[in-house]
């Protein structure tokens, strides 16, 4: 954030080709936490009726209002990313007294409850208190990954949750994800999107666990989901566009589900092929295409937005992972010095053609 969007150059790119960003790490619990340590208590009167003790002073929100005064200058909306995850949460969240101990005993699940509970109020009211003072209550933050990454990629009929978790290390079920859907919806405004975000959801087995999970969120009377997030490190050459078993039957499998979708970290990797500028213009036009033709239509759900995962190709996250080592990656849709590539362009024609169809 700091590096990159405060620069006035950014700002002023990306409100003129964007309506909305997504922070990389500003949102989620270590940053909301400041990497602060807990020590002074304090009681909060959770959901079950009961009294238990939280941070006094935390979360203390980092950065925060600096980025939603500065998104909101910009007049760019934010996608929240994320409230619920197994990583970049500490450790102590989980423990009994909020214990530094590798070795501290997990806390039950009535505590676990209340301090979820007390995070995603906390989190809800400070965001909504800066709306109301410096944005006549308009929304700066319009959508929520109330908990991301929660199925495992080897999902299967009787075992689907991921378990390297310390949500689940706690839960043993999905009850975590249902109880943050009902505290998101207790909390959050009423036109807040909420939204369960996950990766490779195309893969068939992964797509059954995200519906299984779907089903548990729905089957909660006070739990409300209104989209999935499809997050979407594609590949030059997978998954599928469209077709069977594809990253489009994936959409309309989760449309069919009553649901909106959202594509929420998009970046075409060229692997270990050499990269192709001809070629990624192509596969984001693919890409575009399909997404235009399942947008979301009046009284009829559909892709609501698509965020792409980056502005530049040498900043982007993919040529820090192994499984690139020694292949550049150019998955992106700008140069380096923030001009347009071609990939640029077959946005912009899947998006011409489109409209010259209608």
């Amino acid at each position: 954030y700091k590096g990159e969007f405060q620069q006035p150059a950014i700002q002023d790119g990306v409100s003129r080709h964007a309506d909305s960003i997504t922070l990389g790490n500003e949102l989620k619990p270590d940053f909301v936490f400041n990497w602060a340590k807990p020590s002074n208590m304090e009681d909060f009167v959770a959901e079950d009726g009961k009294t238990y003790k939280v941070p006094m002073g935390m979360p203390n929100f980092g950065s925060l209002k600096e980025i939603l005064m500065t998104a909101m200058v910009s007049n760019l909306k934010i996608r929240g990313h994320v409230l619920v995850w197994h990583s970049q949460t500490p450790a102590w969240f989980f423990k009994e007294n909020y214990s530094l101990k590798q070795d501290a005993a997990f806390v039950d699940k009535d505590t676990m409850n209340a301090r979820m509970e007390w995070y995603i109020k906390s989190v809800m009211d400070y965001v909504a208190e800066f709306e109301n003072r410096y944005n006549k209550g308009n929304r700066i933050i319009t959508m929520w990954d109330v908990v991301n990454e929660a199925v495992s990629d080897n999902a299967s009929s009787s075992k689907w949750l991921r378990e390297d978790s310390n949500w689940y290390r706690v839960y043993k079920s999905d009850e975590f994800i249902v109880n943050a859907f009902r505290y998101a919806n207790k909390y959050a405004p009423k036109e807040c999107i909420l939204v369960y975000n996950d990766y490779n959801c195309y893969s068939p087995a992964k797509l059954k666990g995200i519906c299984k999970v779907i089903d548990s969120i729905k089957a909660a009377p006070d739990a409300r989901i209104d989209a999935i997030g499809m997050q979407s490190h594609v590949k030059i050459d997978y998954p599928n566009v469209t077709g069977h078993n594809s990253y489009e039957d994936a959409v309309q499998t989760f449309i069919n589900k009553g649901l909106d979708v959202q594509v929420t970290e998009l970046d075409i990797a060229n692997g270990k092929k050499a990269y192709s500028s001809i070629l990624l213009k192509a596969k984001y036009k693919e890409y575009f295409k399909m997404f235009l033709n399942n947008r979301k239509t009046e009284g009829k759900n559909g892709i609501t937005g698509v965020t792409v995962w980056g502005l530049i190709d040498k900043s982007t996250w993919l040529n820090n992972q192994a499984e690139y080592k020694g292949h550049k990656q150019f998955p992106l849709l700008f140069k380096d010095d923030f001009t347009v590539k071609p990939a640029f362009w077959g946005v912009y024609e899947a998006a011409k053609d489109f409209k010259e169809n209608q």
